[in-house]
């Protein structure tokens, strides 16, 4: 032979099988048979196995064999082999060969349940991804192409069992947290590795995307199996594909010749914990490839925070009433790439805060004082004395000095705390009802002679400032008619009697006081 044989058979079924051959040399190398060299020929006899579930006539209707000892082509049917297939059962045996190694596969397409998979011996384009705003196109992962071998020697020969894969549906969405750069047409990627020693793109799809796409949908024919995937998304830039960012991981079960969902969604990172001052917040590092060390800036108003780079953050005064948020930072294959959780306002902290008490004597005159009591350390205070329950006009210190207008009044004390990053509380203290208050006075004094004719004069001394003073004169104790001035002209009346005056002290919000003096001695003549 010389070059490939290849065969291709279309029996009644449209069953058509495909071969071509790749002959061993004496050292032990393939060559290729030439036509010369073909002296006798032989039959390689074999199956195809088809998944539990499904009838051969099913699966294989649509189905070619290629078979080839050379390099794969497809071609007619010619003088050098000849293919029969029972699609009822899946023998096969190809006639007319010439001794050599001989590898066969599967070939054409195969439908069960609406989905069809190409066998074109790699994986190639099936179903396109199918962009949410820009549409489909690309290239979708197919399912691997089955295999067999047979060496064919001075007899006829039976090759390995073509095992044909069961296969199934993977539908599902791509949801990115954050979208690509403002500007820039990408295409984007998914890809993941299965289990085993060698990476396997068990998704491998593409559909153009403008920036600002958030999310993509895709459906896809795959092996049936459990598979642990890893996703990434790659953006198409500058004519060179580049890791975008790890997206996510997922196990998904691809059912035989029925359909799964798997969604994706990025994580971005997520703040928890109480947003207030003096409190801490914890970050999660969103979604990052197995092995990874992000690394965590925390951000005041989208600015860095000095020294804030731990997953966790302990909120200061000068975080009060900012937005807060954290970007984590990681490597991707091509380069690092950094995400940013969404915001949170920070409240203000809440005072400690205690009932203020009012020390000292509420009496007219009597100064008192407010006392706040136990509160947040570095709490300021502001002070406002009520009476009844209302402002007094200027009381705004810690101490209160009561006056008339408190008499018989209920006093309180209304404390305020203010501190950077805390919210301002305010408290009010019990009520105390004010009592008069009592004038300070000294013994009056009387001047002059106690004689018929004679003024005397009496002299009130030092009493509390804004008393208003009346009089009293009286003779032995008994009150003199009209005797109500500071002097008084004795009357001939009074002879042989002990004068005394009585003072008397009046003030608003203070009792009345009465003071008497000494007597003189009696009135002469």
């Amino acid at each position: 032979m010389n070059g490939p044989i290849a065969l291709r058979h279309r029996p009644r079924t449209a069953v058509a099988l495909l071969l071509s051959a790749v002959l061993t040399t004496t050292g032990g190398a393939l060559a290729p048979l030439s036509a010369g060299a073909a002296t006798s020929t032989h039959t390689i006899r074999g199956s195809i196995v088809v998944p539990q579930g499904v009838s051969a006539a099913d699966y294989l209707d649509g189905v070619s064999l290629e078979w080839s000892n050379d390099a794969w082509k497809v071609g007619a049917d010619n003088a050098y082999g000849h293919v029969t297939l029972d699609e009822r059962t899946g023998a096969f045996s190809i006639t007319g060969v010439g001794a050599g190694n001989y590898t066969i596969r599967l070939a054409g397409s195969t439908t069960v349940n609406g989905t069809t998979v190409t066998w074109d011996g790699k994986p190639g384009p099936v179903e396109p991804m199918q962009g949410d705003a820009t549409g489909g196109g690309g290239v979708g992962w197919g399912v691997d192409t089955p295999v067999s071998w047979a060496t064919v020697a001075d007899t006829d020969a039976t090759a390995e069992p073509v095992t044909a894969p069961a296969f199934g549906v993977v539908t599902g969405k791509l949801v990115l947290s954050d979208a690509l750069p403002s500007g820039e047409v990408s295409d984007l990627f998914l890809e993941a590795k299965g289990a085993g020693d060698m990476p396997w793109d068990v998704l491998r799809a593409s559909a153009p995307v403008r920036a600002g796409v958030l999310s993509q949908t895709w459906r896809h024919t795959a092996d049936a199996g459990t598979f642990d995937v890893d996703v990434a998304a790659r953006a198409y830039v500058g004519g060179t594909f580049k890791v975008w960012r790890h997206v996510g991981s997922a196990r998904i079960t691809v059912p035989a010749f029925g359909t799964t969902t798997m969604n994706v969604v990025e994580q971005r990172p997520v703040i928890t914990g109480t947003a207030k001052v003096g409190q801490k917040l914890r970050a999660s590092a969103g979604t990052w490839p197995p092995g990874s060390e992000p690394t965590f800036q925390w951000l005041r108003g989208g600015k860095a925070i000095s020294r804030a780079t731990s997953s966790s953050y302990a909120i200061t005064t000068a975080d009060a009433g900012a937005k807060l948020s954290v970007r984590v930072s990681g490597p991707s294959s091509a380069s690092t790439i950094s995400r940013t959780s969404a915001e949170v306002t920070v409240a203000k902290a809440t005072l400690t805060t205690s009932t203020p008490t009012i020390a000292g004597t509420a009496r007219v005159g009597q100064k008192l004082t407010a006392r706040p009591g136990a509160w947040t350390a570095g709490t300021s205070f502001t002070y406002q004395w009520l009476r009844n329950g209302k402002a007094i006009a200027g009381a705004k210190k810690a101490t209160y000095v009561t006056t008339g207008a408190d008499a018989k009044k209920k006093l309180s004390v209304r404390v305020t705390g203010t501190r950077a990053g805390y919210s301002s509380a305010t408290k009010t203290s019990s009520t105390k009802t004010v009592a008069a208050g009592t004038l300070t006075a000294v013994t009056p004094r009387i001047t002059g002679t106690a004689k018929v004719g004679r003024t005397l004069k009496v002299t009130a001394g030092t009493w509390t400032s804004g008393t208003k003073l009346t009089y009293q004169w009286r003779a032995n104790g008994v009150a003199l008619k009209g005797a109500t001035k500071q002097s008084y002209k004795v009357a001939a009346s009074v002879r042989g009697k002990r004068i005394s005056a009585t003072v008397t002290g009046t003030k608003s919000g203070y009792a009345t006081k009465k003071v008497t003096s000494r007597s003189t001695a009696s009135v002469a003549r």
